[in-house]
């Protein structure tokens, strides 16, 4: 098992699917070098790190949606106000000449 799993780690950050989460890599491969705990133990603090990891990418990922969601709405506001602007223009315009 141990085997199979250093394999998957090893496939993952040589395809740099983890290479950007230096903690992860660097807990894990500390943790199975030098573990003074048993197996289980190892197994149980693999998990949680890499739980920590998956919550910090999900945190990360929501501040993101929450940065694109305010520019979107900054950038409709400002075409709106851009369109009123042309509008009023036109009207501004029109009126002039008649």
């Amino acid at each position: 098992m141990a085997g199979a799993f250093l394999a998957a780690l090893l496939v993952a950050l040589g395809t740099q699917i983890i290479a950007n989460s230096t903690r992860i890599k660097e807990d894990t491969a500390l943790g199975l070098l030098f573990a003074p705990q048993s197996g289980g133990e190892t197994r149980d603090q693999i998990r949680s790190t890499a739980q920590d990891g998956v919550d910090e990418l999900t945190d990360r990922g929501k501040t993101v949606v929450r940065r694109v969601r305010k520019n979107m709405a900054d950038a409709k506001d400002f075409v709106n106000e851009v369109a009123d602007a042309g509008e009023n223009a036109f009207r501004e315009a029109r009126n002039a000449t008649t």
